[in-house]
């Protein structure tokens, strides 16, 4: 999907580097790798000390339900966090006497406070320049596909003739109305507008005639291999897509998607997913967005810019890059863990 742009373009130049793909890997070392994965957590050493070093600072949390989520589930009445480790848990005075006078004093006015959230499975590389590029219309925003259209019609308003309009997790499984958007349905939103709609699998999509034709995808086109362009009982074009290798062709000359940057990308999906407290997601296709291990740059980018909201542990896509790892000498044995 990500053939087209910029950034990547250039990792997968550097990655295509002799030597480049071991040079990464040897920066992970071999018992991290076997114990869970090459992360923002688990590859530190990629990172300067800058990007994980913050200012001493004591914050103590009280007057809330704070949950501890140990064994007994046990409730504290006060907890001290100092450089992001909790150094207190209890009474209030006695966490006050750990915390010490300069300590910050958060008032939690009853609310609860509990452990963050541990995403365990996502795609936060790739998927974080899918969200930045792309308008959300999936089921926890629209209940139906007439408020999808809707909504699409809307930015149609909004938007200057010509320019693209591009949206994601689409599902019909869950959305009700049509099993599928076809011609019908998004030229009647706009043929001035190239308009592109992506399925909630990422399998799926479906685009408007203009979308098509500006593509350069003709009538007669011919399905690539393990795709389809959905035509009706007439032999014609629906507007609905099947697989990415058929999409792409259209997907690929979005502008936005050949100038997105992944980086910036990432850090803005992990700030939006920290507001609904998620403290540590996870990558389980490294390698996907550039093809390479070369993806491992783009985690080190976002880490640098201190912005961060979330930690992220990653694991390598088991078909990129696996003759790097097997020459790092990074090949699992069963006493690997020991």
């Amino acid at each position: 999907m990500f053939n087209s742009n910029d950034t990547v373009k250039q990792l997968a130049d550097v990655a295509d580097t002799p030597g480049q793909a071991q040079n990464w890997i040897t920066k992970i070392s071999p018992r991290d790798f076997v114990k869970g994965g090459v992360a923002v957590a688990g590859a530190a050493a990629l990172l300067p000390a800058v990007a994980c070093t913050k200012e001493s600072d004591t914050r103590v949390f009280s007057g809330g339900t704070i949950l501890t989520v140990d064994e007994d589930f046990s409730e504290a009445e006060a907890i001290a966090v100092r450089d992001n480790m909790i150094i207190a848990v209890g009474s209030k005075a006695d966490v006050m006497k750990a915390a010490g006078s300069g300590a910050e004093m958060i008032d939690l006015a009853g609310r609860t406070m509990l452990p963050g959230f541990i995403d365990p499975h996502t795609h936060v590389v790739a998927g974080s320049v899918v969200d930045a590029i792309m308008e959300y219309v999936g089921m926890a925003r629209f209940a139906t596909a007439a408020e999808v259209l809707d909504h699409l019609g809307t930015m149609a308003n909004e938007k200057p003739a010509g320019e693209w309009i591009v949206a994601r997790n689409f599902d019909p499984a869950v959305q009700t109305g049509p099993d599928a958007l076809t011609f019908a349905e998004l030229d009647s939103v706009s043929t001035e507008h190239p308009i592109f709609v992506l399925n909630a699998s990422g399998h799926l999509a479906y685009a408007n005639s203009r979308a098509f034709e500006v593509a350069g995808v003709p009538s007669d086109v011919i399905d690539p291999p393990g795709a389809e362009f959905v035509r009706d009982a007439d032999g014609k074009l629906t507007g609905t897509i099947k697989n990415n290798v058929a999409y792409l062709q259209i997907l690929s000359k979005y502008p936005a998607l050949a100038t997105a940057d992944p980086a910036e990308a990432l850090v803005g999906l992990l700030a939006n997913w920290s507001q609904f407290g998620l403290t540590t997601v996870s990558e389980l296709a490294l390698g996907g967005l550039s093809q390479s291990p070369a993806d491992v740059d783009v985690l080190r980018a976002a880490a640098q810019s201190g912005r961060l909201a979330a930690r992220i542990r990653a694991y390598p896509f088991y078909t990129i890059g696996a003759e790097a790892w097997d020459q790092a000498c990074l090949l699992y044995t069963s006493d690997a863990a020991d």
